[in-house]
């Protein structure tokens, strides 16, 4: 908080700014200032709990509501500023808000690197245990119909029965475009195969150097070493470009160094034995925020400063509505940009399966189908810049 310059947060309403707010808020005399963002669409925002910590706390807060034409305008404008596609849709919502803050404040402290070090993606890091189940399966003294229902879970939700390392299943859960659609949406001519074989031996290398660890902590290492890389760079390059210095108190190296000796059952913590006894047939995704309790530590560590209506609310993220976007209002423009005689001789894409997606009443439904598709904009826009 040492600043010749105005200070202030972004407040999501989330727990990691939460946190930092009122820890801002306890030393300063003055009232922090505080900014959130989030969308006309309903769900997209969450104004009500950003109040919630705005209001125990009294700060100068401020909601900036966005709308689809600002962001396909800004998208566009802010590749030429990074140079490279955007990593993640929510990168035009931090630039947007860094513009108007800046006319407020010039250093922002952020919620970065929470997440990393203390179990807060819910799903992904408790789904070692459906690996160590599915695994184990004849050991865990399930009836044969709980065996079945199990198996059958694990394939609708990995849309397939096992995997041969630990590796190979987190590339299943961590990325966001399987093998199978980058054969649908990309050129036949790209090498896929090998650069498939770049990226897993990119993760590999993490895995390796824990290989003596269990999989709960390779995970969370390699979270450290890659995920959080991309979010300190999408934070500095959007406040950057709107000539704001962004903090991540988080990220200090003595709390990341502390929080790699915290035990895991201490960041992602089982609500009662009766819960984990409960989970012992359910998937990550159906047994994270009901069963357990992640980032128990650093919630527990805040419960005299913030109610429990933030500290134990489901996690949210930061979604953006491209599904409503790309599958209404925003379709022809979708079309528009990836289905354009430069697009198709580009010879990057399948322009014949992206025309299906792009028609897909599916696309107006499906969050993750939608973000191919911006995924797709993205790298048109990029080469429609720098390679025209």
């Amino acid at each position: 908080m040492i600043s010749d310059v105005p200070i202030g947060a972004f407040l999501s309403g989330g727990v990691d700014s939460s946190v930092i707010t009122a820890l801002m808020s306890k030393n300063s005399k003055e009232p922090i200032k505080t900014f959130t963002i989030g969308f006309e669409e309903k769900g997209f925002n969450e104004f009500e709990y950003a109040d919630i910590v705005a209001n125990k706390y009294n700060t100068e807060h401020r909601e900036i509501i966005l709308s689809g034409k600002n962001y396909i305008e800004t998208m566009e404008s802010l590749i030429e500023y990074k140079d490279a596609p955007l990593s993640v849709p929510n990168e035009v919502p931090l630039y947007l808000m860094s513009k108007e803050l800046k006319k407020y404040i010039t250093v922002v402290l952020s919620g970065e690197g929470a997440d990393e070090i203390f179990g807060g993606y819910g799903r992904i890091f408790r789904s070692p245990y459906d690996y160590e189940r599915i695994k184990n399966i004849d050991n865990l003294g399930l009836t044969d119909s709980e065996k079945e229902n199990f198996s059958k879970d694990f394939i609708k939700k990995y849309l397939q029965d096992s995997f041969n390392s630990e590796l190979e299943h987190f590339m299943n859960i961590y990325q966001y475009t399987s093998f199978s659609d980058k054969k649908n949406l990309l050129n036949e001519s790209i090498d896929l195969d090998g650069i498939e074989e770049k990226l897993i031996n990119k993760f590999m290398y993490y895995f390796d150097e824990l290989k003596d660890e269990s999989y709960y902590n390779k995970l969370i290492y390699t979270f450290e070493k890659i995920h959080i890389v991309g979010l300190l760079h999408r934070v500095d390059m959007t406040t950057m470009a709107s000539s704001v210095e962004a903090r991540v108190p988080f990220v200090d190296h003595r709390l990341v160094e502390f929080a790699f000796t915290i035990p895991m059952k201490y960041k992602l913590k089982w609500n009662t034995k009766e819960d984990q006894k409960n989970a012992k047939v359910q998937m990550s995704d159906k047994i994270s925020e009901v069963y357990d309790i992640p980032k128990y530590i650093l919630k527990k560590s805040y419960e005299d400063i913030l109610p429990n209506s933030i500290l134990y609310r489901k996690k949210m993220g930061f979604p953006v509505p491209l599904n409503d976007w790309f599958g209404g209002h925003f379709n022809d423009y979708a079309k528009k940009i990836l289905l354009s005689k430069e697009a198709k001789e580009r010879k990057l894409y399948n322009i014949d399966n992206i025309e299906k997606w792009l028609n897909s009443d599916r696309l107006s439904t499906d969050h993750s189908f939608a973000m191919k598709i911006w995924m797709l904009i993205n790298i048109e826009l990029f080469m429609k810049r720098y390679f025209q």
